[in-house]
């Protein structure tokens, strides 16, 4: 595809994307926190002084938080941008409230890591950005450096049809841009109950069994690597700038 093709069809994405996308930005900002031992509640404590501190500015910036509850041990921070400039100007948003509250968080952890990645809107559904389901599941899938655009290409196909005929209410596919390997996408699924786990992988039953193992195959072919994590929200700390 030429530049200008190229341009094109991504400003026809930017317009054709499901609602709550162009709200928030296809720019994910993901900070992981490993939380000290033994510090959990503290850090909650200083999680929800954040939260108290941005509601007092009027922060305009929203940020949602899970805990993980397979995997590492880790708390994970999400904020949406718009664009590297939008992120740029979100990070000086901050209040001395909000700045000390973030700083307490800090000092509660032994080890952060930052990573940006970008939303595929064409394989991901999101009906309502505001309203979060209990769980989350992971999948970061490390791709073999010579099939990166033959993976895109995948999931754009196969698995963005599917999602969008789930009825899923949060389904986001995405490409790491910063702060991981260059050649990982991740996928998150939103569960309202783990229960729904029981029933096998909401995609397989979309798609159909031999569709899905079929799939999967050309998938295999690809990659290198992958990592499932599942994830709880933690509601209370989360935060939602007052509708103007």
């Amino acid at each position: 595809m030429t530049r200008v093709k190229w341009m094109f069809a991504l400003a026809a994405l930017w317009l054709s994307v499901a609602p709550g996308f162009g709200q928030d930005g296809n720019l994910r900002r993901i900070l992981r926190f490993q939380v000290k031992p033994g510090m959990m509640a503290d850090f909650t404590a200083a999680v929800e002084a954040d939260k108290v501190a941005m509601q007092k500015m009027g922060h305009p910036r929203r940020q949602t938080w899970w805990q993980s509850t397979t995997g590492p041990n880790e708390v994970i921070l999400v904020r949406y941008y718009k664009s590297y400039a939008d992120m740029e100007a979100g990070d000086g948003q901050m209040s001395a409230d909000v700045a000390a509250a973030r700083g307490r968080v800090n000092r509660l952890t032994d080890a952060q890591e930052t990573v940006i990645d970008e939303i595929i809107p064409e394989a991901s559904v999101v009906v309502d950005r505001t309203a979060m389901p209990k769980y989350i599941r992971t999948l970061r899938t490390t791709v073999k450096p010579d099939k990166m655009l033959d993976y895109l290409a995948w999931i754009k196909s196969e698995i963005g049809p599917a999602a969008k005929k789930s009825g899923f209410k949060l389904y986001l596919n995405s490409r790491v841009r910063y702060g991981r390997t260059a050649n990982m996408f991740v996928s998150a699924m939103g569960l309202d109950s783990l229960a729904v786990l029981d029933e096998g992988l909401p995609l397989e039953k979309v798609m159909g069994k031999a569709a899905y193992e079929a799939a999967m195959a050309k998938r295999s072919a690809m990659i290198l690597h992958t990592e499932t994590t599942l994830y709880r929200s933690l509601p209370n700390l989360n935060y939602f700038p007052a509708a103007k």
